[in-house]
């Protein structure tokens, strides 16, 4: 995926979430995402520590570099973070994620609207990616 089109597919992420409206409207909307999350088994290397609910985050790279996200929650409100995570990389290389970054979480304005908790998990999974881009750049070089 160009650069273009993952600020696009990001910016689109961002903008179904400002335009749910206020604070209950989005968190409604993140709760309906969520619902709609596949659930995923995964082990207690991938829990995300110090969320308020059992949530596991998954990074993985195709042979290709590019980007498959998988996780689960108790929670579906870190369901609907998770996939809306999901929809805003997936299908990006590494190297691509690496210049734009992870923008529709700012640009969407939801940390404000999240317990502590849940912006630390949101943070994880950002870092998480991050570190994840580094090792499959460092391996492709």
């Amino acid at each position: 995926m160009e650069k273009k089109q993952l600020i696009n597919q990001q910016t689109i992420v961002a903008e179904c979430l400002k335009s749910a409206g206020d604070k209950h409207a989005i968190m409604e909307y993140l709760a309906m995402v969520g619902q709609d999350l596949h659930p995923t088994i995964l082990g207690q290397e991938y829990l995300i520590a110090g969320c308020i609910s059992r949530t596991v985050f998954k990074v993985d790279f195709d042979p290709e570099g590019i980007i498959h996200i998988a996780g689960d929650s108790q929670s579906v409100t870190m369901k609907g973070v998770i996939s809306l995570m999901a929809d805003a990389l997936n299908d990006c290389d590494a190297a691509t994620i690496k210049e734009v970054g992870i923008t529709w979480v700012n640009d969407a304005g939801i940390m404000e609207l999240l317990t502590p908790q849940r912006q630390g998990a949101i943070r994880q999974m950002a870092e998480r990616i991050y570190r994840a881009c580094d090792v499959w750049l460092q391996k492709a070089s």
